[in-house]
């Protein structure tokens, strides 16, 4: 009876096979000239074995040169804003010491380099710290 039984799975198997083909060539379209398309040609060249990694980073420094060259305006409206926010403070603020925790322009000297280095009770905590204002 176990002859009988391999026949019919095998017979079975062989049916799902055969369905399962007649689906597949319904289906399936196969086209037999190759077209490349643009995603193909891009693929050739980000994914070559030579080309990709300079390629990936010439890609990522030329994202990142433009997102400072996008964000550049921004940055000196935020310079300025916080600019008359500082002079104001500096106004309405009598004591430089505590001026100096409220903006920059409180208590700071010029330093030969160009920047601002900061003289008051925050640099004597953190001495370290120059800020770099062009």
């Amino acid at each position: 009876m176990s002859g009988y039984s391999e026949k019919l799975n095998s017979a079975l198997a062989q049916r799902r096979y055969e369905k399962i083909a007649s689906i597949v060539e319904c289906t399936v379209k196969k086209d037999r000239s190759e077209i490349f398309t643009l995603s193909d040609m891009l693929d050739q060249v980000l994914l070559n074995k030579y080309l990709g990694i300079p390629v990936f980073l010439t890609l990522l420094w030329t994202m990142f040169q433009f997102a400072f060259a996008v964000s550049e305006p921004f940055v000196v409206l935020i310079e300025k804003v916080f600019e008359v926010l500082g002079t104001a403070s500096d106004q309405a603020i009598s004591d430089p010491h505590l001026a100096s925790f409220v903006s920059v322009n409180g208590g700071a000297k010029r330093s030969n380099n160009g920047g601002i280095k900061l003289t008051t009770l925050f640099n004597k905590l953190f001495p370290s710290i120059i800020v770099i204002i062009p």
